[in-house]
């Protein structure tokens, strides 16, 4: 069964295995709806300020990677108050993005639907759903006008993230260019611990088994890196490579989603696969190694927004998906510090402009 059907039936199948639980919500929202957000609007509109929603409530990566939506609605309308919505262990994401006033939290699609029953009808809402997008809670797929885009062609003929989910929301003109973010500073307690060395961060994992690293190609790949001077520290939440190489750093849940991605921004060097951490690597300028293989069946997959990308990244292709990467192809790409050195013994530690 290829990924993308099987993650989609495993959702399926989970939404519904969990639905008896998630109906209280979903009446409660049916009743009430978001009274902060509600509250919110009316606030603003009482200045005289418009208002536009942008609504994408889960996966990490695609959030961020779509965070220039926001940045088009401002540019083009500068005073419109644009506010997001999104489950609540994402909302630090689009929080950190410049362009967006306020995020509200709606845990599935099924309580955004609900919600929206109680918003004014003139409201400017972008829902960015693909054709075959699924309520994780109900398995159902939400009312909306058909754009043809869906999770069979959405990264066809070159296409991003980004590009595939303005085209689903029928949104036009919105710049190809990489995410804003603006980080809290790295814990304390972790700053120290990472003045070993140039610092490479690591996210071989995914919920798409297919876009996972295999585990053999991760360790061979990791050794030689920390052979070569690298520090490494591995981000998520499942260790790949830091479970069987004490040398690896592994926060996990012990450090929040954003604290992660400002840990991220310390690093002089990104690689992964497909997944939110390479997604915040483009936002952050990062260098990068990103084992894509044959995704989906789609081989022309642009990996991120803008053009950074395409200068600083090494993208590794193939005829088989990353968890199939042979492990010389992932020795092969292992990047030399040296070559990433900022100036005479200097290494790129962090981006303060990109820090408040």
């Amino acid at each position: 069964m290829r990924g993308a059907t099987r993650e989609r039936l495993d959702a399926l199948v989970a939404a519904v295995s969990d639905l008896p639980a998630h109906l209280p919500e979903i009446m409660r929202k049916y009743r009430a709806g978001n009274a902060e957000l509600s509250h919110w609007i009316t606030a603003v509109r009482a200045q005289g300020r418009q208002v536009a929603l942008v609504v994408m409530i889960e996966r990490f990566g695609d959030i961020v990677a779509c965070l220039p939506i926001a940045q088009h609605l401002r540019k083009s309308r500068p005073e419109l108050a644009v506010a997001w919505i999104c489950a609540e262990r994402f909302a630090s994401l689009p929080s950190a993005s410049p362009a967006v006033d306020a995020v509200f939290t709606e845990e599935s699609i099924a309580t955004w639907l609900m919600t929206k029953k109680h918003l004014p009808a003139d409201l400017e809402c972008h829902e960015l759903f693909l054709d075959t997008q699924r309520c994780t809670w109900t398995g159902l797929r939400p009312p909306k006008a058909r754009s043809g885009i869906t999770h069979a062609n959405y990264l066809r003929d070159g296409s991003d993230l980004l590009t595939a989910y303005s085209r689903a929301a029928g949104l036009q003109g919105v710049a190809d260019v990489q995410p804003e973010l603006r980080l809290p500073r790295l814990e304390p307690s972790w700053e120290g611990r990472l003045a070993l060395g140039p610092l490479m961060a690591v996210h071989f994992d995914s919920e798409d088994p297919d876009r996972r690293l295999s585990e053999d190609s991760a360790r061979v790949f990791v050794a030689k890196a920390l052979k070569l001077g690298w520090t490494v520290v591995e981000l998520g939440l499942r260790p790949v490579v830091s479970a069987n190489d004490p040398r690896v750093l592994f926060p996990g849940r012990g450090l929040p989603l954003i604290q992660q991605v400002a840990l991220l921004n310390t690093a002089t060097y990104f690689a992964g696969t497909l997944s939110g951490f390479m997604v915040c690597a483009n936002a952050l300028s990062k260098p990068a190694t990103v084992f894509i293989g044959t995704f989906r069946g789609f081989t022309t997959v642009r990996p991120a927004s803008g053009t950074f990308w395409i200068e600083q990244w090494d993208c590794i292709y193939g005829p088989w998906p990353a968890c199939q990467c042979p492990v010389g192809v992932a020795v092969d790409h292992v990047p030399i510090p040296e070559n990433h050195m900022k100036g005479p013994g200097s290494v790129i530690l962090r981006t303060p402009d990109l820090l408040c």
